[in-house]
């Protein structure tokens, strides 16, 4: 938890990006979060439980938790998601909370759970000039 006053950690924060692209950037993991978890989950939540931040200090370590099952493990990271998307919303409309969101984290391991044959390697990049 941050130190009293201190600005939490959002996805907007990347040094290299200011100004309109910071705001796009969050624009578009919001816009993913609302497609994976959809209108009614954003609106009314999931109910009652537990928040996944309370049991793990980040969302990776959700996936490392061999006591789940992928389906528990993808729960937890999507309960997580939500609660990251509603302080990132707070955040673009001025209220700055004290609570860091981890929303590219829990992105980051909802990708990693759905698709884990996804590597560094497949990125490689592929040298195509034009003949």
């Amino acid at each position: 938890m941050p130190a009293q006053g201190a600005k939490p950690r959002l996805i907007s924060d990347n040094p290299d990006v200011e100004g309109p692209a910071a705001s796009q950037q969050r624009r578009r993991r919001l816009e993913w979060i609302e497609r994976t978890l959809g209108r009614e989950v954003i609106r009314h939540g999931f109910g009652p439980g537990a928040e996944p931040a309370e049991s793990y200090a980040d969302p990776h370590q959700v996936l490392l938790d061999s006591n789940l099952s992928p389906t528990r493990k993808r729960d937890i990271l999507r309960r997580w998601a939500l609660h990251a998307s509603q302080i990132e919303t707070e955040h673009s409309k001025g209220n700055l909370l004290a609570t860091p969101s981890h929303l590219q984290e829990v992105i980051d391991a909802l990708l990693d759970l759905e698709e884990p044959q996804i590597t560094e390697a497949s990125f490689e990049h592929v040298d195509r000039k034009a003949s």
